[in-house]
């Protein structure tokens, strides 16, 4: 159970950071900063911002939390791009908003602040300026550039997956009247306690249902009756199913 824990793709990425944050924090300690950024004393705002990324990230190795990951990867952003390494910068920010776009189900919140995001990305390029007007230029344009292929591989994905979701989820009437991307409570629907923290340890936290039989002390046939009760209440039938359904919405107990 632990392994299934530690090899999560978020703690993965969270690990490679560290290692990458790390010989950035090291490497501009050794440096005099960019002279020429907007930003005001590099040679301490540089590692200053770095030690605080790197702390993040350490500390998503221990709980993977897409959010503070998403902040790194925006503040390493806006500091790579106005210190004169553009491509790296618009890098790490097509990849926050794709994996925003793909991990967080679209909603109000999530495009306030995909907007937020672009306006300081917008800022940043502007910030490129006094490195002179043909990378500034060249920094705008990359942006459009990795925008559009970040989009393009997005519609695919989604085109091409879309023929794997059954109608039992795409047309399910048990919580149709709920907008995708809305908060769903388990406790709406009467499961029991055990109920719901068997579908959130499955679905947040990667539990088969081996996992969750011995981290609550039960049986598997226990474990699985509880499913099939599920399966009932959401109108699906089997697990995958299940997983289609809630990941459109922001599951809380």
């Amino acid at each position: 159970m632990e392994k299934r824990r530690l090899f999560n793709p978020g703690r993965v990425v969270s690990i490679v950071a560290s290692v990458l944050l790390t010989v950035a924090f090291v490497s501009s300690l050794f440096l005099n900063g960019d002279p020429l950024s907007i930003i005001p004393h590099t040679e301490i705002v540089i590692p200053i911002i770095h030690a605080i990324s790197l702390v993040l990230a350490l500390f998503c190795i221990i709980k993977p939390e897409f959010k503070i990951q998403f902040a790194i990867m925006q503040l390493e952003s806006v500091l790579t791009i106005v210190t004169n390494y553009e491509h790296l910068g618009i890098f790490f920010f097509w990849s926050s908003v794709f994996l925003l776009t793909v991990l967080e189900y679209p909603n109000k919140k999530n495009s306030r602040l995909l907007f937020i995001s672009l306006f300081f990305h917008g800022l940043s390029l502007i910030g490129v300026y006094p490195h002179g007007i043909e990378k500034t230029i060249i920094a705008a344009v990359s942006s459009v550039f990795y925008g559009s292929i970040f989009f393009w591989i997005y519609e695919v994905l989604k085109i091409r997956f879309s023929c794997f979701t059954p109608a039992k989820v795409s047309e399910n009437s048990t919580i149709s009247k709920l907008p995708k991307g809305a908060v769903l409570n388990l406790s709406d629907y009467k499961l029991s306690e055990r109920q719901i923290n068997f579908v959130l340890d499955n679905i947040t936290n990667n539990l088969s249902l081996k996992d969750l039989s011995e981290k609550y002390y039960v049986s598997i046939s226990t474990v699985k009756k509880e499913f099939r009760e599920m399966y009932q209440i959401f109108g699906v039938t089997k697990l995958e199913e299940l997983h289609l359904l809630l990941m459109q919405y922001q599951i809380k107990k």
